[in-house]
Order: structure tokens, then C-alpha cells, then sequence
């Protein structure tokens, strides 16, 4: 009878299974296959040729391209000494040093580049404050070029820093103590051993960092509009939020090709991990010494702490001061503090609504998602084949696609007929649902090959049925992984701003929504209390599920 019950149950497992799995594709494929058929159909070639001639492109290709190459390229090279730094040398700082370059990941990045907006602001930052206190007179500008960059920076190095310290962590030691023996200094081991045996990892990593750039939009829309810098992203959005009539053309238009470049930039990631396998060197050997720096050794520790100063403690700190201010004021010491303003911003209906709306989104869509990841990647798991490979590759094809250009998708497939979501609160489920559903496929992927195969046969062996399976061996074990996948989620989705302008309404506001009319508003503490409960919300729910992502045994033994 138990037999009979499995047999049942293994078959209606794969069909479940392969019907939620094309559930999720078909809202992936649809909304990017209505993009293109409606820019084909609308514009065509020569309304693409119409595009490029008119005479803002020409500035806005410039200043997208210098901005994102120059911001990649100074992330990498801070990520890798960084890496460097605390996985090879004994200037690491631990476990501590490893979360440091990370931690601005889990903060929402419009509220770093707020922040920063509070420290370097012309005359009104709390830094320019305190430099107007020294002789000659010094001021720093966060809305210009180097200021846009910089933000960025900061932004984008732990994108890269994650896979750069998974290379050195992983590379022949070995070597570099061959090339110590035969008389080679710190920088020439530095630059003849360790930075090649990464160099794959660099280089994919580069293109991992300007696709995160190119599809930025919550850094740009505060600071690039008043630098007078045109950014890509940012016009596509002003295109349907801030035209009347809506300019469709000009978005469906800059959507298309934003999309080429990332596919194209994507597919160069791609050949370059593939052929960048030749470069490993061998398995890491156990015992071999960290390279020491000696007095440098305090430097590089200074570094790795001055980088989490600028990426986090220090914006965070500037929001919470305005927070508390009856408006901005650069004096530190002499401005009036009040609780006021957070009464207010509660009281707000609209305020109050967006914060509920954001965290029931985060944490129930974020659920789904992370459920619709699992599914994915049992089914590749145990339907292996081109139909496996096909629903992995779709399933991932947002993470390179501008969250813009994927707003505009929606808006065109959801929006009107036949489905008519638009103004409710379902497209935006859907919208946060495909968007980040890449994040939890890659994020998930890792926890389940950590899952000896050994297990699941064991159990197979013993007659559980595959979703039995499933359901005591693997689910249990991924427990860690599927938490620090919410967290991931929860973080992206409340923070993020390109969708929450194209898809919400004051029907159906979310907290980007309102914290960017509070800052177009020009209501600076308003912004400040907002992004200081944002914060403190993503804070409180990441470190909750961090908690629960520690392994059983470990909770147990403390």
C-alpha cells in the first residue's frame, strides 16, 4: 500500500512541478517578448535611428557609459585589494572582515546615496559644516561627476567583492610561497601570483558590476539630476512618469537598447567564465602563511574600515541626524531636535500605508519568490535535459535586464488587456516576483549543492517518494540558505525605487514611491525619517532571518 502510495505520488510530483515551473516562466518571457514585438511594431528601425539622431542622446550615451565604466572599474580594483587583504594577508579582520564589504548589500541604496547627499551637499552637508570651520574655505559637492561616481563605488563594490574573495579563497597557496622562497616581495607576489590566479574572477566580475550599473536607478535619480548628468535609467523613467502625453516611444526606444547592451554585456561574462577555466591552479594547500605587511598590515585594516565608514556608518548617521532636526541644518551642535517629524511622517496616511504595503510586500513576495526559486531548481534537479536548462536560463534573464526596462515590460504586458492589473496591487507582486527571482535561483543554487547526492539516494533507496524527499532531506538542510535568500530579497524589494515609480500608484504606494516624492518635494526630514525606518526595518527583518539561517546544531550548542 506505501508503494502504491509513492508510485501515486512521484506522479503527480513531476507534473506539478513542471506546471508551476512554466507558470513562473511564462511571467518571466511574457512581459520581455511584448517589449520587443511592441518596439518592432511601433518603432522599428527607423524610429531607433529617429532616437540616436535626436540631440540628447548623443550627451546621455556619453555620460551613462563614463559614469558606469569608471565607477566598475574603481569597484573592482577596491574590491580586489579588499579581498586581497582580508583573505591572504594578516591583515584580515576574520569573519568581521569578510561581512564588512557586504554589509552595504543589505542596505537600500537610495538610502546611501541620501545620506551621502546629507554629509556633502554645497553648504547645506554636514561635512561642508564642519570644513567651513577650518581656514581657507574647502567645500565638497555630492551633486557632480566625481560625487556621482563615488556613490556609485560604493554601491557596486560588494557585487564584485563576492566572487573576487570566493577566488582567493579557493587558489594554490603553494605558489605563493614558491615565489617568496625564490626572493619575491610582497607587491611583485602580489601582482606575478595572486592577482593572475583571480584574473578570471576579476574579469567576470567587471562585467557582473557594469550590469549592475547600467540597470542603476535609486543613485542617479538623487544625484545626477542636479549634477545636470544624464543618465540613461533615469530618462526612461521620466519618459512615461514625468510626460504628458506618456512618451511610450522614447521608453519602449531606450528600453531596447538598453536591453542589447546588457545581453550583450551578459554574454561577454559568459565566454569570459568559460574561458577563463583554464586559469585555476590547483586545490587551495592547507596550512601555507598569510602574507604579512607588517606596519602596512594597520593600513590595509584602516582601509577595510574607513570603506565600511563611507558605505554605511557615516550616510546612516547623517539621515538619523536630519531625522531628528526641524530642518536640515549643517550645525550639528546648534540646531533644534525634535521628535516631531517622525509623528508626522506616521500620521501621514500615505506615509503609513507605504511602510505597511512595503513590508507585507517584502516579506510575503519575498516568500514566493523564494519559493518559485526552489521549484526551479528542484525541477532542473531532477528533470535533467534541454527543457531543464531552457526554464533555468529564462528564469535568470531578468538579472540582466534593467529593473527600468523590466517596469516598462509590465506596463505594457499587465497593465491593460487582457489582464487589466494596472493601478492595482498585482502588478506589482508580479513586477517583484520576476524581477528578483534571478537572486534566488543564484542565491539558492549554492545551498543545495552543499547537499550530497548521497542523501537523497539514501533516502530513494529506503522508498521515499521524491517530494518526500524533497520535503525531509533537502528543504531541512537548505533552511540557512532559503533565510539568507529572504533576507536578499526582502532588502531589494523595499529598497528598490525603478519599479516602485513605474508600478505604483497612491492607490498602492510602497515606500520608494513616497520617499521620492517627499524628495522631489523638497521635504528633507520627511526623507530622512523615511529611509531611517527603512533602514531600521530591513535592519530588524535581515538580522531576524540571519538568526534563523544559523544551522539547528549551532543554536542549539550556544
Amino acid at each position: 500500500m506505501t508503494r502504491l502510495r509513492a508510485r501515486a505520488s512521484n506522479r503527480l510530483f513531476t507534473p506539478l512541478m513542471l506546471a508551476g515551473t512554466l507558470v513562473v516562466v511564462f511571467l518571466v518571457a511574457y512581459p520581455i517578448i511584448r517589449l520587443v514585438e511592441r518596439g518592432v511594431r511601433d518603432m522599428g528601425v527607423s524610429g531607433l535611428v529617429r532616437m540616436v539622431q535626436q540631440p540628447w542622446f548623443g550627451p546621455l550615451l556619453r555620460d551613462t557609459f563614463l559614469v558606469t565604466m569608471i565607477a566598475s572599474v574603481l569597484a573592482v580594483v577596491i574590491a580586489t585589494l579588499l579581498a586581497w587583504l582580508n583573505e591572504r594577508t594578516d591583515a584580515t579582520l576574520g569573519v568581521v572582515g569578510s561581512v564588512l564589504p557586504l554589509i552595504p548589500l543589505f542596505l537600500p541604496a537610495v538610502a546611501l546615496a541620501i545620506g551621502w547627499v546629507m554629509l556633502a551637499a554645497p553648504r547645506s552637508g554636514f561635512v561642508n559644516g564642519l570644513l567651513s570651520l577650518l581656514p581657507g574655505h574647502i567645500e565638497l559637492n555630492i551633486y557632480s561627476f566625481p560625487g556621482l561616481v563615488f556613490v556609485y563605488v560604493l554601491t557596486l563594490v560588494p557585487y564584485a567583492y563576492l566572487p573576487i574573495s570566493a577566488a582567493f579563497r579557493s587558489i594554490d597557496l603553494s605558489r605563493e610561497e614558491a615565489a617568496r622562497v625564490c626572493g619575491a616581495g610582497n607587491v611583485r607576489v602580489f601582482f606575478t601570483v595572486a592577482l593572475r590566479s583571480v584574473m578570471p574572477a576579476v574579469a567576470g566580475s567587471f562585467v557582473l558590476v557594469a550590469i549592475v550599473a547600467f540597470a542603476l536607478y535609486s543613485v542617479p535619480v538623487v544625484l545626477a539630476t542636479r549634477a545636470q548628468i544624464d543618465i540613461v535609467a533615469v530618462r526612461l523613467v521620466r519618459s512615461i512618469t514625468q510626460s504628458y502625453p506618456t512618451d511610450y516611444n522614447t521608453a519602449i526606444g531606450l528600453s531596447v537598447f538598453l536591453f542589447a547592451v546588457l545581453m550583450v554585456l551578459w554574454l561577454f561574462q559568459q565566454k569570459t567564465i568559460s574561458e577563463g577555466r583554464f586559469t585555476k591552479v590547483g586545490e587551495r594547500t592547507e596550512g601555507a602563511s598569510r602574507t604579512r605587511l607588517g606596519g602596512w598590515k594597520w593600513v590595509g585594516r584602516g582601509m577595510m574600515l574607513l570603506y565600511i565608514l563611507a558605505s554605511s556608518i557615516l550616510p546612516i548617521g547623517a539621515m538619523l541626524l536630519v531625522s531628528f532636526q526641524a530642518y536640515w541644518d549643517p550645525d550639528i551642535f546648534g540646531a533644534r531636535y525634535t521628535m516631531s517629524n517622525y509623528t508626522d511622517v506616521l500620521s501621514t496616511n500615505i506615509s503609513r500605508s507605504a511602510l505597511e504595503n512595503s513590508l507585507i510586500l517584502g516579506i510575503t513576495v519575498g516568500a514566493v519568490t523564494v519559493a518559485a526559486g526552489l521549484l526551479i531548481i528542484v525541477y532542473k534537479q531532477h528533470q535533467r535535459g534541454w527543457l531543464a536548462k531552457v526554464v533555468d536560463g529564462i528564469a535568470k534573464i531578468p538579472g540582466v535586464i534593467s529593473n527600468t526596462v523590466l517596469g516598462v515590460a509590465f506596463i505594457l504586458a499587465f497593465a491593460g488587456p487582457p489582464f487589466n492589473f494596472g493601478s492595482t496591487v498585482w502588478i506589482i507582486v508580479i513586477g517583484y516576483l520576476v524581477v528578483f527571482i534571478p537572486y534566488a535561483v543564484i542565491s539558492l543554487e549554492g545551498s543545495r549543492a552543499q547537499i550530497s547526492d548521497s542523501l537523497t539516494e539514501a533516502a530513494a533507496v529506503n522508498g521515499a517518494w521524491e517530494w518526500r524527499t524533497i520535503r525531509t532531506v533537502v528543504l531541512p538542510l537548505m533552511v540557512p540558505g532559503i533565510a539568507s535568500a529572504l533576507a536578499l530579497l526582502f532588502v531589494l524589494m523595499t529598497g528598490d525605487l525603478a519599479l516602485a515609480v513605474l508600478l505604483a500608484t497612491p492607490r498602492t504606494p510602497v515606500i520608494g514611491l513616497v520617499l521620492l516624492d517627499y524628495w522631489e518635494q523638497g521635504s528633507f526630514t520627511s526623507v530622512a525619517v523615511l529611509s531611517v525606518l527603512m533602514t531600521a526595518i530591513a535592519a530588524i527583518v535581515v538580522a531576524a532571518l540571519l538568526l534563523l539561517a544559523r544551522p539547528r546544531y549551532v543554536r542549539r550548542n550556544r
